[in-house]
């Protein structure tokens, strides 16, 4: 049986909340805060709620994440989204897939005490292809 391929188009941002403002709206992303340590990789759109990241990360909240660090804007830890294109209509199926493949990645380069996650459940039969910016993680598996 020959392997899904899913392309996953990059960006980097300087900040969670420069990405929360560039993807408030999306309901389907792959999204990395942190690339080497306090790593968190999370997806929108392969669970049951769909409304998008501005909705699972209300603006509140990121309000009182910035007042907890004393910040207006965090500072040091970089932020990715993933669009996932090549395949239409993207499931959820595919965006989890995709999230436990990063997820993986990460574990294997910087280890499992470096993540703020708890990987997926991988699941068999799908390859990313990986563009545009990406973390330093991924950067050997383009």
């Amino acid at each position: 049986m020959q392997a899904t391929e899913i392309k996953i188009d990059w960006k980097r941002f300087d900040t969670f909340f420069d990405l929360w403002r560039a993807h408030r709206d999306d309901t389907q992303l792959l999204y990395v805060i942190g690339e080497e340590h306090h790593c968190y990789i999370g997806s929108i759109g392969s669970r049951a709620g769909k409304q998008g990241l501005g909705n699972r990360y209300q603006w509140q909240y990121v309000r009182g994440a910035q007042a907890i660090f004393g910040l207006d804007e965090p500072s040091g830890q970089v932020a990715y989204s993933g669009s996932l294109s090549s395949l239409s209509p993207i499931l959820a199926t595919h965006i989890l897939a995709m999230e436990a493949l990063v997820q993986n990645a990460f574990v294997l380069s910087h280890g499992r005490e470096n993540a703020l996650f708890q990987p997926e459940h991988f699941i068999e039969g799908y390859n990313a292809i990986h563009k545009g910016d990406l973390p330093k993680f991924l950067q050997a598996r383009r």
